[in-house]
């Protein structure tokens, strides 16, 4: 099953503000760009290129992963913000729960700008 339609960042409208409002996170297996948004819930979007796998094939199954993993996970995931996920190319040698692990253990960690700036300010 596909993610929910509010849950969904629709990269056509959003996408322009992602890059300009938006911080990037990069870790081994993942590229996050995230971004504040003024909803209650926070929407997600899974970009892979060619690039990555010629095959539409592998594309499609890790896409498939990730967003099953957001669906089951979306009620303790951060709220009010906007993701952007780009897997890069070691994902595809990994089972789909070491995936789904890696993905939940760094979303957990990113925080939007605005939430990076209020905790260090905490902190001080």
């Amino acid at each position: 099953m596909a993610l929910p339609r509010r849950n969904r960042l629709n990269l056509r409208f959003n996408r322009l503000t992602l890059n300009k409002e938006g911080v990037t996170h990069r870790t081994p297996l993942f590229t996050f760009i995230v971004s504040p948004n003024s909803t209650s819930y926070s929407r997600y979007a899974v970009i892979l290129s060619r690039k990555f796998s010629p095959l539409a094939v592998n594309r499609n199954r890790i896409k498939r992963i990730i967003t099953n993993t957001l669906r089951l996970n979306i009620d303790k995931l951060p709220s009010s913000q906007d993701t952007l996920i780009i897997p890069q190319k070691k994902i595809l040698s990994l089972s789909p729960d070491k995936l789904s692990s890696e993905l939940l253990q760094q979303l957990y960690k990113i925080k939007p700008k605005n939430e990076a700036k209020n905790s260090s300010k905490k902190n001080s």
